[in-house]
């Protein structure tokens, strides 16, 4: 998925030419949905990420043509030894910033940023963050905006993102529901550290957004599901997003709305391939190469059984999530993997796609790990004797969908638990860190007391195939220790351990 990313940056990825409907990726247009995705997949595991090989170099604008003056550098550089995705993220935020970006989508994707600043700055200049947050707040509510920063896909009828959202976008997937209610509720915490006075107004555009979709969106219009294409999984995120942060200031009727949309899906999935399709009589998207809505699915899924958890329909919804991972994988009318490389760069991919689209917009046919076709209407529902027929043609928006649906699997299925047994507290944690089934793997985890003291904990796997991760701390005459140090605890004490950052953040307590 790093790879991907980095092959794919505009400028300076595996090509220096210039491309139109470019600014941060090419071809990426301005609804790319890139710095989302990959904030998502940091914060759902930063150790992952933080222990991967360093491969990317920061490249200076001055050592570029003049026709390339002013397309990066307003932010100042990240260090060197920052994570590879860290280093993405700066890449978007620093063109954004540089050619002064005023497209809403492209404003709303800076508030990840801000919101993860806290996880990144480490690595990134204070700068970095000043210059962002004065840019987000002086053209948050600007509807005008420049022809420089959209293309004839711009359908919004204004760009300010406190306004209420009701136009429909279409199977291009430039306009989903729900796109401004996670942004404006990442920056309603932004503003709040920074003691904005007027935080709340970015909670009541967001409270107003998702209260109006819960009251107004037709799930059994197509349209407002699949045929938003790879957007579609934007609009259960801001539903489980609200949900799970402000469980008791959110709308009136999430659950009852996820439910009845999860009803919807699953009626339209009830064939061999467990396929969700796009409508009772459309398999796919007419006409359209549909491959990042597949990818992202996924997420949209795991977004809906967070919010049911305790619902039996939340089980049948799984059956959906892998699927479909399934389904970009092989197990389509096709027998094909979506990527034409698959069998060189995945193991065990017998046969990738039929062909690739060379050149192109985005000339990311070379690219490592791109998708670039799937199964269309007319191969359903088992059909491969059709062949290669219908568009092909990678495109930054699939892969950041099925970076979006991984960033959600790995925090759904990610646990962390603390037990005590005699005079020791077992801390466990079950997350996908074990990529090397030929070494022992470690990560180190920070036990908490409610002094906000910390002990670092280092947790190795249980087993060579496993993805349960154990360490231990002893405890001894009002301390908890190890040999990294101790915590001060009393009887009654509540200590608290957690794995990944921000809303993807998995925790656990153990009162003593």
């Amino acid at each position: 998925m790093v790879d991907f990313m980095a092959g794919a940056r505009h400028y300076v990825g595996s090509t220096n030419l210039i491309r139109s409907l470019s600014w941060e990726w090419r071809d990426g247009d301005f609804f790319n949905w890139a710095q989302q995705s990959m904030v998502s997949l940091y914060l759902s595991n930063p150790q992952a990420f933080d222990r991967m090989k360093r491969t990317i170099q920061y490249e200076h604008n001055s050592s570029f043509p003049l026709a390339y003056k002013g397309k990066w550098g307003a932010l100042e550089p990240y260090l060197p030894e920052a994570p590879d995705i860290v280093k993405l993220i700066h890449w978007d935020a620093d063109v954004k910033i540089s050619q002064q970006l005023e497209h809403e989508m492209q404003k709303a994707e800076l508030a990840y940023f801000l919101y993860a600043w806290l996880y990144l700055k480490q690595w990134l200049p204070q700068q970095n963050f000043d210059m962002v947050y004065s840019y987000v707040k002086k053209k948050w509510t600007k509807k005008e905006v420049e022809k420089y920063s959209t293309t004839q896909y711009d359908i919004s009828p204004e760009h300010n993102l406190l306004a209420l959202k009701t136009k429909l976008g279409t199977t291009k997937g430039e306009l989903p529901p729900g796109y401004s209610v996670i942004p404006n509720l990442m920056m309603y915490e932004v503003a709040k550290r920074q003691g904005e006075i007027d935080a709340e107004k970015y909670f009541h555009a967001a409270y107003n957004q998702l209260d109006w979709m819960i009251k107004n969106i037709d799930w059994e219009d197509p349209m407002t599901t699949k045929g938003q294409r790879m957007s579609e999984n934007m609009t259960m995120r801001a539903f489980a997003y609200f949900l799970h942060e402000y469980p008791g200031r959110a709308p009136e009727g999430i659950r009852k709305k996820t439910e009845d949309w999860a009803k919807i899906m699953l009626s339209r999935s009830d064939n061999y391939w467990d396929f969700r399709k796009y409508s009772n009589d459309e398999w796919a998207p007419p006409s359209w190469n549909e491959t990042g809505n597949v990818l992202g699915f996924p997420a949209a899924v795991f977004a809906a059984m967070d919010i049911l958890k305790n619902n039996p329909i939340s089980d049948k919804l799984e059956i959906l999530a892998w699927s479909h991972f399934d389904n970009a994988f092989g197990r389509n009318p096709t027998g094909r993997h979506y990527s034409y490389k698959g069998p060189e760069e995945v193991e065990g991919v017998d046969l990738g796609w039929y062909s690739r689209h060379k050149g192109g917009i985005g000339l990311l046919d070379k690219v490592r790990f791109v998708f670039d076709g799937s199964p269309k209407s007319f191969h359903y529902p088992n059909h491969p004797e059709v062949g290669n027929l219908g568009w092909t043609e990678g495109w930054v928006q699939f892969n950041t969908a099925y970076n979006l649906s991984m960033a959600y699997l790995t925090n759904y299925y990610s646990e962390v638990s603390l037990q005590r047994e005699g005079a020791e507290v077992i801390v466990k944690v079950k997350a996908p860190l074990n990529f090397d089934y030929d070494k022992e793997e470690f990560m180190v985890v920070e036990l908490k007391n409610e002094r906000g003291e910390k002990l670092n904990v280092t947790l190795k796997e249980i087993s060579q195939y496993s993805d349960m991760l154990v360490g231990k701390v002893k405890i001894r005459k009002g301390k908890i220790m190890n040999n990294k140090g101790q915590l001060f605890s009393s009887k009654g004490d509540l200590i608290t351990a957690s794995y990944g950052f921000g809303f993807m953040k998995k925790e656990a307590g153990l009162r003593l």
